[in-house]
């Protein structure tokens, strides 16, 4: 689905696991068998909401036109993004993004 195509466009050095079920990529992350996982932006603060070990980053804009946002239990490896999302270089890529699917 949606977040599978954008893992697969975006992450090219990654070793992308697929989830059997919608449950099995949050004991992958809470157990340290996964370090990040897409999902949408809803789900993820739910589960941020539900489970104390998840934090969600959530950008905005979003990701995508579907509010993809990256979950995960590293806060080193969400405070390095949110660091990156700050820069030049991600602000210049996330407006190409959304020019391009957001038409704005």
């Amino acid at each position: 689905g949606t977040n599978e195509n954008f893992c697969n466009l975006n992450f090219k050095s990654a070793s992308i696991r697929r989830a059997p079920d919608n449950k099995a990529p949050f004991t992958d992350l809470t157990g340290g068998a996964a370090d990040v996982m897409i999902t949408d932006s809803i789900e993820a603060l739910h589960r941020q909401n539900t489970t104390p070990a998840l934090c969600a980053l959530h950008t905005q804009p979003p990701l995508t036109p579907g509010h993809t946002v990256v979950i995960s239990t590293q806060l080193d490896f969400i405070t390095s993004f949110n660091e990156f999302l700050n820069t030049p270089e991600a602000e210049a890529a996330l407006e190409k993004l959304t020019v391009k699917w957001l038409g704005e």
